[in-house]
């Protein structure tokens, strides 16, 4: 890398290769060097501030989610699996927001974030399973059990895992005893897959 009359000058080939100053530069266009690799030149009216825009930047092509900010009551039935209503759309590309599920289009290996804000509507508590499905089976990092009681307990997880074209993603909840929860205000549940590879 190297700084001539305001220019930050940067060199896209191996690394190391803008260290050696034998290397002559040629004029300031997106020319070759002599040792082949591209220059990107870009021009800076302030000495003290230089920015850089990467030719070979990495962008997030696909993503989206889904989420809920409803706190109405939910009525748990003992051991019985409940897909949780998700009716609001984030901003989306390349995948399918369905009616409470995403659709991957693009084989990858993708980030999963999953999140739920909630208690229970009286002083028992209960023992409630958390979990983000693929095609209806647990995602095993996202497969949480915990005793919620009547303050909100917040539940946020993360795994990356190769995902294929078709796969459907869903947020479930189930007990294994009856009961009632609510959701927190605000946001109260969240499902967000980003490709990142």
């Amino acid at each position: 890398m190297k700084i001539l009359n305001n220019n930050l000058e940067v060199c896209q080939g191996a690394k190391g290769c803008c260290d050696n100053k034998n290397k002559e530069l040629k004029d300031k266009n997106n020319t070759l060097k002599k040792d082949g690799h591209k220059k990107i030149t870009t021009l800076t009216k302030d000495k003290n501030k230089t920015t850089t825009t990467p030719k070979n930047y990495l962008r997030i092509a696909t993503f989206g989610g889904l989420y809920s900010k409803q706190s109405l009551p939910l009525k748990l039935k003992d051991g019985v699996i409940q897909q949780l209503v998700l009716p609001l759309k984030m901003s989306s590309s390349n995948v399918t927001l369905g009616n409470n599920v995403i659709t991957i289009l693009e084989n990858g290996v993708y980030k999963i974030t999953s999140f739920v804000s909630m208690k229970t509507t009286d002083q028992n508590s209960l023992p409630i399973f958390f979990s983000t499905r693929k095609n209806k089976n647990h995602l095993d990092d996202l497969f949480h059990k915990l005793l919620v009681g009547n303050s909100f307990q917040e539940i946020s997880c993360t795994t990356i895992t190769p995902l294929q074209a078709g796969d459907i993603i869903e947020l479930i909840i189930y007990s294994s005893k009856k009961g009632k929860i609510s959701f927190g205000i605000g946001l109260s549940a969240s499902l967000i897959v980003v490709k990142v590879e």
